[in-house]
């Protein structure tokens, strides 16, 4: 039987829907909710990576997870997400982005 390189096999993007889905109904300590939202990180990981602007990548992958925790209805889960990217924003120096997490979070009522 060949031997399948499963890294270059093609992988289905994971839609944000699933994911939103399942913290809704299962909670962000479940582990079925749990698993597909850290595929859902290491999917958007490859491309912090590839970015040509790897500190802003890293801190919108934050304010992404933020708005998963957010529209999944885990509130004090997306204040802790924002919380982290706006302090990621101000320790890169990004200041613009750091204000637009913080009026983000203020509009969410975080």
């Amino acid at each position: 039987m060949p031997e399948t390189d499963f890294l270059s096999e093609s992988v289905e993007p994971i839609n944000p829907q699933q994911v939103i889905y399942l913290l809704r109904n299962k909670g962000p300590n479940d582990p079925e909710a749990r698993s597909l939202l850290e595929a859902w990180i290491l999917q958007y990981e490859e491309q912090v990576v590839e970015s040509a602007d790897p500190a802003t990548a890293s801190v919108l992958l934050n304010v992404y997870r933020a708005r998963l925790y957010l529209a999944a209805d885990h509130h004090e889960c997306a204040r802790e997400n924002f919380e982290e990217a706006r302090q990621q924003s101000y320790q890169f120096g990004l200041d613009e982005l750091s204000q637009r997490i913080e009026d983000e979070m203020n509009r969410a009522g975080l």
